[in-house]
């Protein structure tokens, strides 16, 4: 079993676990991240996993495995898996050469998820964005005439930390290969690998499906010296819970 496969939840006989998977650790800035990063890459390559990197003024972008891209900012780093869940034994070395070759003050850190589950119980798009607005709204999708819906959330599962901020809602195939390259979300941000390099048209996506897009954060307090193994175990928390709030949502538009 993969560090992914723990507390998996299933809905309509189908797993729910994300697309992509994204961390992201934020940092006061000092001189030694600045000079420290492009050490960081030079590490990579001696160990072979730098496939292909960029430099853009402040932004340094790499690929470090087939799926998974990072960014890093003199405040911040951010790793995205376009395949799903990453195991611990991929991304934990990765953030512990992070964290021993920077050394920042870490103050911040979050996990972005992307799910795509599919509405094969609908018979067109149409149909299906007209009965997701009804179920949402009650009759007022009637009195509107609502032909379609984007939904913004903030909350918590349990009323505590952590807490999310989510987009969802009904998406074509289209629309899903636009969403999932990062385009026109609130959660979206410029310091972070936007998947853009991926064909997402290539995938095997549903017609119509819910989408959802979260990022978690929680307000405990950080170790002077975490480890990549701390950050991992964080990540996992979130998306146990970014996995019960696709699954709740899914329950809540297709079967009402």
């Amino acid at each position: 079993m993969t560090d992914g496969d723990k507390d998996r939840i299933d809905v309509a006989g189908r797993s729910v676990t994300p697309l992509t998977t994204t961390i992201t650790v934020r940092w006061r800035p000092t001189p030694r991240v600045y000079d420290a990063r492009l050490s960081l890459l030079t590490a990579f390559e001696d160990q072979k996993r730098l496939r292909a990197f960029s430099v853009d003024g402040d932004m340094v972008h790499a690929l470090v495995a087939d799926d998974a891209e990072l960014a890093m900012t003199p405040q911040s780093i951010s790793i995205a898996f376009s395949s799903g869940v990453p195991e611990g034994a991929v991304l934990v070395p990765i953030l512990d050469q992070t964290l021993e070759m920077l050394k920042p003050r870490i103050t911040r850190y979050y996990g972005r998820f992307q799910h795509l589950i599919g509405l094969e119980s609908f018979s067109s798009y149409d149909r299906a964005r007209s009965a997701v607005a009804s179920k949402l709204f009650g009759a007022l999708s009637k009195d509107l005439s609502l032909t379609d819906s984007a939904v913004l959330i903030d909350g918590s599962l349990g009323g505590s930390d952590p807490t999310f901020k989510a987009e969802f809602g009904v998406v074509d195939k289209t629309e899903a290969a636009e969403r999932l390259g990062h385009g026109d979300s609130r959660n979206a941000m410029e310091d972070e690998p936007n998947f853009s390099h991926i064909s997402w048209e290539d995938h095997s996506l549903p017609e119509i499906a819910l989408y959802v897009d979260s990022r978690w954060h929680d307000h405990e307090k950080i170790p002077l010296d975490p480890t990549g193994r701390w950050l991992f175990d964080r990540l996992e928390r979130y998306r146990v819970d970014a996995d019960q709030l696709a699954s709740r949502l899914f329950r809540q538009v297709a079967q009402g």
